[in-house]
């Protein structure tokens, strides 16, 4: 008797999904191929697979699970408040006048493209800097280098800040080697190095997104031969994506792949104990321990390891926390274990982050459609950057984010006053 409305909301997921980036789009009268789209197909994998494919095989009767069902419901409820926060944004945010001038007022340069080119450098540096000494403490380097998804699920821990800030300038790097190119050429040739070296950081998820900012990249360059790299790239990525799954999987049959997107399957086992009573609600613990993200396990070494949604963790996983392992959940429980439906309504609804986020890359697309030279403008840079470069500020907790945010664009501007030669 079920079946169909247990069916009808898995497709309305689908449909939600798309219908908010849809909505979008049209505001900024994007065609159907748009950098929005190219951004998007970098969570396709990440989103979609471990609410459709993972439980055909980790979860008893698939679809029809009562508990993965209620996990899909809460998610459907997010989904239908963040297409709301949208309309909200559009309607009555967006309308608020003053703040684009605001942002053009403030401390912004004209940066020369070598300026771009020698920030690239630096950052480049300090990221492998930071990756070196990030994996020398805790795997070792060398074995690192020879297991990079052995490093990344395992030996993170303590030095997970080096990890996080080595990534993002990673990300800033390879951003500002577009921004600074000196041809196209030159800038494909560097990707065959950023994309080779984000390998080592051990997650497909960064692999996919640098490989789909070069995608990115070329669409903007208005490259000719876009169609015929995307067809030689394609095949690439798809490959480090597999070859990572096999250091990590031990084989890439199908059935090892699916059961890595565990997430609905962990999500359905939360529901089951929450509405058997073995859980309760956490009346905001969640959210006021989860600040704990804030400080690094370098700074205070007696930091605890349970807190935020690691508690959901430790109660399904008893010791899993500590060493290392946390199991990923789908869809917002961090937010239902506080107050239930309450605040995933509240929390999809009221998105500051996300807000943020659509209100720079409306800046951006306005700027786009003027002719704005992203490249020569310190400001328009940090824009760029946070719009589009792959994997920015992953792991970083926003309060700390915006503090990094604030720094680089410091340093941006600093370098955009050096007097550098065109010839670096």
């Amino acid at each position: 008797m079920l079946e169909p409305i247990y069916y009808a909301n898995v497709i309305l997921s689908f449909l939600l999904f798309f219908a908010n980036y849809d909505y979008v789009r049209k505001k900024w009268h994007l065609k159907i191929i748009n950098p929005l789209l190219l951004l998007l197909a970098v969570y396709l994998p990440t989103v979609f697979a471990p609410i459709y494919l993972g439980p055909l095989v980790l979860i008893e009767n698939g679809f029809l699970n009562d508990h993965y069902q209620f996990a899909v419901l809460v998610t459907n409820v997010s989904l239908v408040f963040s297409l709301l926060s949208s309309v909200f944004f559009f309607r009555f945010i967006l309308k608020i006048k003053g703040v684009e001038l605001f942002f053009l007022r403030v401390y912004s340069y004209s940066p020369r493209k070598s300026s771009i080119r020698w920030a690239e450098f630096f950052f480049l540096s300090l990221s492998l800097l930071l990756f070196v000494a990030m994996a020398q403490s805790g795997f070792g380097l060398l074995n690192w280098l020879v297991s990079p998804r052995t490093g990344y699920q395992y030996h993170r821990d303590g030095v997970g800040s080096l990890f996080a800030l080595s990534l993002t300038f990673l990300s800033v790097a390879y951003c500002l080697a577009f921004l600074g190119r000196r041809s196209i050429g030159s800038f494909i040739i560097k990707s065959l190095l950023y994309l080779t070296v984000v390998y080592f950081w051990g997650s497909k998820g960064f692999i996919i997104s640098f490989g789909m900012f070069f995608i990115l990249c070329l669409y903007f360059a208005k490259y000719r031969h876009l169609k015929t790299t995307i067809l030689f790239s394609l095949p690439a990525i798809f490959g480090l994506v597999v070859y990572n799954l096999y250091t990590a999987l031990g084989s890439v049959s199908y059935i090892d792949v699916l059961s890595y997107f565990d997430h609905y399957r962990n999500s359905g086992m939360y529901y089951e104990a929450y509405q058997d009573g073995r859980i309760g609600l956490f009346y905001g613990e969640i959210m006021m321990s989860d600040f704990w993200s804030l400080i690094p396990r370098a700074i205070y070494p007696d930091k605890p390891y349970v807190y935020g949604i690691y508690i959901i963790n430790e109660i399904l996983f008893p010791g899993m926390t500590e060493i290392g392992q946390t199991p990923a959940f789908g869809g917002p429980v961090k937010y239902f274990a506080d107050f239930g439906f309450f605040s995933v309504i509240i929390f999809a609804f009221f998105n500051i982050s996300y807000w943020v986020k659509l209100y720079l890359l409306n800046f951006y697309f306005r700027g786009s459609e003027l002719g704005v030279d992203f490249s020569r403008n310190i400001l328009f840079v940090l824009i760029f950057c946070i719009c589009f470069a792959p994997a920015f500020l992953s792991y970083i907790p926003g309060s700390l984010g915006f503090l990094l945010v604030l720094i680089i664009w410091i340093f941006l501007g600093f370098v955009s006053r050096l007097k550098i030669s065109e010839n670096v």
